[in-house]
């Protein structure tokens, strides 16, 4: 509230400030309000921001499989479309990382997933339900096994199998393997249409 001081005022009356220097009456216009931009609310939200971005760059190659439908269809890059649907995955607690999607799914089912299995030189065996392979509205359908090594950032995308084969094979360094891994596999079909990925959980002897 604005008072006289000799006949001049000092306060704020609305937006403006008036004020007395040198003995003149002053006044000028009340500064917004501007909001820290380093909140901790602000700062976790870079901090997963940073986090999803590493990781989509770490799967980037298997993303642009497993995400190049849902990306075309969003008008978006896979990149992005990786972002927004694995943004809660990532949380103050860090990345789970059996939450992550590497492929998006709209007509298309997974197959059921068996026990994979790993050598020392990074050949992994992953057997899943076999079906016949055109039981897909538009037509053949394939098997991707995907392996990420957060430690390496890195990842590996498998060849496609038919849905007949019962297993896919993916061959990662042999470095790899003395590190955490994550299995994800999905199905692909005729059109580039996907199923959802599914987590495959890999029990290593680290």
């Amino acid at each position: 509230m604005a008072y006289e001081t000799v006949g001049k005022k000092v306060g704020t009356i609305g937006d403006v400030v008036y004020y007395v220097r040198n003995g003149k009456q002053c006044m000028r216009r009340k500064p917004k309000h501007q909001k820290n931009p380093n909140t901790e609310k602000q700062q976790a939200s870079r901090g997963r921001f940073v986090q999803v971005s590493q990781l989509a760059a770490m799967l980037l190659p298997v993303v642009k499989v497993g995400l190049h439908n849902a990306a075309r269809r969003s008008k978006v890059p896979e990149y992005n479309m990786f972002a927004k649907v694995n943004s809660k995955a990532v949380g103050a607690d860090g990345i789970d990382y059996s939450r992550i999607l590497v492929g998006k799914g709209y007509d298309t089912k997974p197959v059921k997933f068996g026990r994979p299995e790993i050598t020392k030189r990074g050949k992994l065996q992953v057997p899943f339900e076999p079906r016949p392979a055109g039981e897909g509205e538009n037509g053949h359908e394939v098997v991707f096994v995907a392996a990420l090594c957060p430690d390496k950032k890195a990842s590996r995308l498998s060849e496609p199998v038919s849905c007949e084969s019962g297993m896919a094979v993916l061959q990662v360094p042999a470095s790899w393997v003395k590190h955490k891994l994550h299995l994800y596999g999905f199905v692909r079909v005729k059109g580039l249409k996907t199923s959802d990925s599914v987590y495959i959980p890999l029990e290593q002897e680290l």
